[in-house]
């Protein structure tokens, strides 16, 4: 069976019986999976950033890895959309469209670029959390503290994210 580090459930049921989850397996894939009968879950689709998974093919010394570590879930309040905010680690924060549970759709990116500085330490990198305000026009995207000199918050711009279109994020 397979085991997740983090998961968020969206309010619904029994209309949106789906959990989103961040597998602890792979970590590189979030799982989606259709809980309406909860005693035999079922894997509904499965999201991967834009960027693929992994170490991505440009850093021969894996310097950046794509990984999906946290999610968050948001209705929003305009367009009713069901949206999933993923801190994706050195892929940065993506927005998915999982209205439709079964055909994720990543609406919006905000990239990270990871490299390493001057004292071989790896700056812009490491999204750890991704928390959207009520009214899906912000985004507070943390990084990871003790990774290099990753560390802080980002405020990311995200008002035109509502899941009609595909957006741009902004810091």
């Amino acid at each position: 069976p397979l085991r997740w580090r983090w998961i968020a459930a969206v309010t619904g049921w029994p209309d949106r019986p789906y959990v989103y989850a961040a597998n602890e397996a792979s970590t590189t894939t979030v799982h989606i999976i259709d809980a309406s009968d909860p005693t035999e879950p079922v894997l509904a689709a499965e999201y991967v950033s834009s960027e693929g998974t992994g170490c991505l093919p440009s850093e021969e010394d894996c310097a950046q890895f794509a990984t999906a570590h946290d999610l968050t879930l948001l209705r929003h309040p305009d367009t009713g959309r069901t949206l999933l905010y993923v801190a994706y680690w050195d892929s940065g924060l993506r927005i998915v469209d999982v209205t439709d549970a079964g055909a994720p759709d990543e609406i919006g990116s905000f990239d990270y670029t990871p490299r390493l500085d001057s004292l071989g330490l790896t700056v812009d990198c490491c999204a750890h959390y991704a928390q959207p305000t009520p009214s899906g026009d912000y985004v507070l995207l943390e990084d990871e503290i003790g990774i290099g000199r990753a560390g802080g918050v980002h405020i990311l711009r995200t008002d035109t994210c509502d899941g009609v279109q595909t957006c741009l994020i902004e810091q």
